[in-house]
């Protein structure tokens, strides 16, 4: 746990983030006195003090008041959130996939450049069709250039970028864009603002997580707070949001994270599946109580499962997976109507003493066990609870991302300086590792990853 803290605080450090959102406005102020106000705020240097605390919809805590989904429950790859990748809190790596296609980025600096791996063939093009196209400069179509995420959705990647306005007659705008990118033209169109902030000189920190769920961006955002309490909403930070991806509906606020000392954006675990978005209101440490909207009812509702930790809870087929110390190794299981609960594994039966976080994909759940901190793995089991498989780690220091048909990991440790003295283009570079799932059920001994040098 500690381990993995210092990696997300680090995270949180590199990751570019939104901000500047509206709230629910009940205070009786229109939009051009709350800009008037920002901008007396950031003329009198007490920017960083300027609160604006959004009106959340409503939490319900007793299970007799929650209401059943009505709407079709299964997963729909088009439109849903792709919840076998766990994606939300690196910022130099990001992932999305069609039925037959891994789209992929690394990122150095404020470049970007988009690839694409076919899963029949295991090969990665550059995600540009200009023909005699060099693919190092930034006219490709696969650069973009300051880049917080991506995602898919209805047949388009959706790009989010930040980008910096100058102005000589007042204060400078920085602001988070939403493009639209075509798959099969890689045009790209400006189809949404995300945010916009006034800002002195553009050198705030941001940190983000979001997720794309059936046509909503949720998300949540630190801006100039530094992980102090006295200014925790500063800015409309620190509060879970979501707003459409296709139509000019308003930001809605879904929840507002208690104030703590700390940066907690990351800590989220944002997941999704169905009718439900579920989330944690975590402390600076990564543990907190785990909740759910609901997106017909407009209601969050509390699963009451205790104090829990932000690597320790899945969502698998509208059931949660949880632990309820993340010192043991009892995986429980509940049902999505919240009315059963057991337990899926006890994942000593891999013969590890330990484990740690773990990820639910489409077949399968996957268990960081180890005996000693020196040698970790992922021990592999089925919906059923049995141990099918174990996997070494490709490297040391990848980022294990998931997948639905691929298992995909990126070795962050192969980018160095060195690599990116040519200019345009070396931010290609890196090693991908992806292991077919289908190896796994074929029950072959050996399940090893296949690596692509970038």
């Amino acid at each position: 746990m500690k381990k993995l803290i210092s990696v997300l605080c680090i995270s949180v450090i590199l990751a570019g983030v939104l901000f500047g959102c509206n709230s629910n406005d009940n205070r009786n102020e229109n939009n051009e006195n709350k800009q008037k106000e920002t901008l007396a705020s950031v003329a009198g240097n007490d920017f960083f003090n300027h609160e604006d605390i959004p009106t959340p919809y409503e939490t319900i805590t007793d299970p007799k008041n929650y209401s059943v989904p009505l709407a079709d429950q299964t997963y729909n790859m088009d439109t849903d959130f792709q919840n076998y990748y766990s994606k939300s809190i690196y910022s130099d790596f990001d992932i999305a996939e069609t039925d037959s296609t891994i789209f992929f980025y690394n990122k150095y600096f404020n470049e970007a450049y988009i690839k694409m791996l076919d899963k029949e063939s295991k090969t990665t093009k550059p995600f540009c069709n200009k023909p005699e196209c060099s693919h190092t400069t930034n006219e490709c179509n696969s650069c973009f250039k300051d880049v917080l995420g991506m995602f898919y959705y209805k047949g388009c990647l959706y790009i989010m970028r930040q980008e910096y306005f100058a102005n000589e007659d007042t204060w400078d705008k920085i602001e988070i864009n939403l493009y639209k990118v075509s798959i099969e033209t890689q045009e790209r169109e400006k189809v949404k603002n995300i945010a916009t902030a006034l800002t002195e000189d553009g050198s705030e920190f941001y940190s983000i997580a979001y997720i794309q769920h059936r046509g909503y961006l949720y998300y949540i955002y630190d801006v100039g707070t530094g992980g102090e309490k006295d200014i925790f909403y500063n800015n409309g930070s620190n509060s879970l949001y979501r707003i459409s991806i296709e139509n000019n509906s308003d930001k809605e606020c879904i929840a507002n994270m208690e104030r703590t000392d700390g940066l907690i954006v990351s800590f989220l675990r944002l997941q999704a599946t169905g009718s439900y978005v579920y989330y944690m209101i975590p402390d600076s440490y990564g543990m907190g109580a785990v909740y759910r909207f609901n997106t017909e009812t407009l209601k969050s509702e509390a699963l009451n499962l205790g104090v829990v930790a932000m690597e320790n809870f899945v969502v698998w087929d509208g059931d949660i997976y949880y632990k309820k110390d993340w010192t043991e190794t009892k995986i429980y299981k509940v049902s999505s109507d919240l009315e059963k609960e057991e337990l899926y594994i006890d994942t000593q039966i891999s013969g590890h003493e330990k484990s740690s976080d773990f990820r639910a994909c489409e077949d399968y759940m996957y268990v960081t066990s180890f005996d000693d901190e020196s040698y970790k793995l992922y021990t592999v089991y089925n919906k059923s609870g049995e141990c099918v498989a174990e996997i070494d780690f490709p490297a040391n220091d990848v980022i294990n991302m998931g997948g639905k048909d691929i298992f995909v990991s990126y070795d962050w440790n192969s980018l160095s300086d060195e690599q990116y003295s040519g200019g345009y283009g070396e931010s290609e570079k890196g090693v991908l590792y992806i292991l077919d799932t289908d190896d796994i059920k074929k029950n072959k001994e050996d399940n090893t990853f296949t690596r692509i040098d970038l």
